[in-house]
């Protein structure tokens, strides 16, 4: 069994709750990096959809503590892997309802759409709400990342997963071509699809929050604002994107900023 998971937070998770299994139980964690839910996918199956994503995050996302590099790496050579595994392997995808995780699954259903190999998913939402939820707390999963390794041992341990139909797969397949079609930076997860949306959806939505914290009396720092706005969304973003379009909004004269741009921990802006 080949699992795949997306992000170094349910990685490092996976990898935690994997520690104490026997080796035959635990199977293979191929861990994909990045959020697929920012920065354009467009031909991302070839090289050159790789090149053009990777220029757009070192453009958009140039902090060298973003991590994109790293993600960089990971990406290609998880892709390199999934590739050439050998017929009739077993793969497990381990994915959430946000776009980020959706977008990775029809990537490796592409990815895998001539192999003679099984897969399976878990969606860990769902299997959250079936295994843990309570009728006095509502809390929803918003990425796989969320869960402690004690919970994901749980779900690991329930056989929450489907294999997929060839049916199923198909789509997941021509979802795929669909969005690598696309040039929109921006995905969002909505009534059970993939939206691709302009860059700046989200830019009214932080402004919105950012006079409701009174920031048009008070320059405050950019990581407040970037935390209100991350505290509210329904959405699994990451900070890095909504910073990026924090600076796009200073340099569009929306915003006035103190300090360096070059990182959030340097500046802090103001409406005008």
């Amino acid at each position: 069994m080949i699992h795949i998971i997306s992000g170094q937070a349910a990685a490092g998770s996976f990898r935690f709750m994997l520690r104490g299994k026997g080796a035959k139980e635990q199977g293979h964690l191929l861990p994909l990096f990045g959020t697929l839910s920012v920065g354009p996918v467009h031909q991302l199956h070839e090289e050159a959809g790789r090149v053009a994503r990777y220029a757009w995050l070192q453009q958009a996302m140039p902090d060298p503590y973003q991590g994109w590099p790293e993600d960089e790496d990971n990406f290609i050579r998880t892709t390199e892997k999934l590739q050439a595994l050998p017929a009739g392997s077993h793969v497990c995808v381990w994915t959430c309802e946000n776009a980020s995780e959706q977008t990775m699954l029809s990537y490796i259903a592409y990815l895998l759409r001539d192999k003679r190999s099984d897969i399976s998913v878990v969606n860990t939402a769902h299997a959250y709400q079936q295994l843990f939820a309570r009728p006095n707390i509502q809390y929803e999963v918003l990425h796989t990342g969320e869960l402690p390794p004690e919970k994901l041992e749980v779900i690991y341990e329930s056989g929450c997963g489907t294999c997929l139909s060839d049916h199923e797969r198909e789509h997941l397949e021509q979802g795929w071509l669909q969005l690598a079609a696309t040039p929109e930076p921006l995905r969002i997860w909505r009534n059970g699809r993939i939206h691709s949306l302009p860059e700046d959806y989200y830019d009214p939505y932080m402004i919105k929050h950012a006079k409701r914290l009174g920031n048009k009396r008070e320059f405050m720092k950019a990581s407040r604002i970037i935390g209100e706005v991350l505290g509210h969304l329904d959405q699994y973003l990451g900070n890095a994107f909504l910073e990026y379009r924090l600076r796009s909004l200073v340099q569009q004269g929306v915003f006035e900023a103190e300090g360096s741009l070059a990182a959030m921990r340097l500046y802090r802006v103001k409406l005008r």
